[in-house]
């Protein structure tokens, strides 16, 4: 759980950046982001191989890696499309699909046509939005999983419905 908030933490940095944010600040949000997964990497296993008999930890080990190597992919590719979408909404109509395939392409475009510092500061502009959306996505996702080892982790709920021990009655022998 607590692997999930830091990670959390660490996008709502990277969510905040602008476009004059540097290296310190980036780092401030990877930093984070990267010590949360890799301690919410460790406890997922843990609760993945406890769920299944001893004898079946072969089973265990590879169920755990199959939905980790999806999640990535599934993560990556998702908010890497949604990225790279907003981005391309952001910049202005009329831009060669070469020059708007990423940030370095318009930038790139953008020296050797007329206004292309208009064009230069409206792309930083967009990526850096298109960023602050991505990484808000990221924070959400960090909190629903948060949620989820909070309310759903084995032995959250058997202990916050265990019956309270019964008081002794006065005058009983105890």
């Amino acid at each position: 759980m607590a692997g999930f908030a830091v990670t959390a933490a660490g996008f709502a940095v990277l969510a905040s950046l602008s476009e004059g944010s540097g290296y310190v600040a980036v780092s401030a949000g990877l930093a984070p982001a990267g010590v949360g997964s890799g301690v919410a990497g460790p406890s997922a296993t843990s609760t993945v191989l406890g769920a299944v008999p001893p004898e079946r930890d072969g089973m265990g080990s590879a169920l755990n890696d199959t939905h980790q190597q999806l999640g990535i992919a599934l993560g990556v590719a998702g908010l890497g499309s949604l990225l790279a979408t907003a981005y391309r909404g952001d910049l202005p109509d009329g831009l060669p699909d070469h020059a708007v395939s990423s940030l370095g392409a318009t930038l790139s475009y953008a020296k050797d046509h007329a206004g292309g510092s208009a064009l230069a500061e409206s792309a930083r502009s967009a990526f850096t939005d298109a960023q602050s959306l991505t990484m808000t996505i990221g924070v959400a996702a960090a909190l629903a999983g948060t949620a989820v080892a909070f309310f759903a982790l084995p032995g959250r709920a058997a202990r916050s419905a265990a019956p309270e021990p019964e008081a002794k009655e006065a005058g009983q022998p105890g």
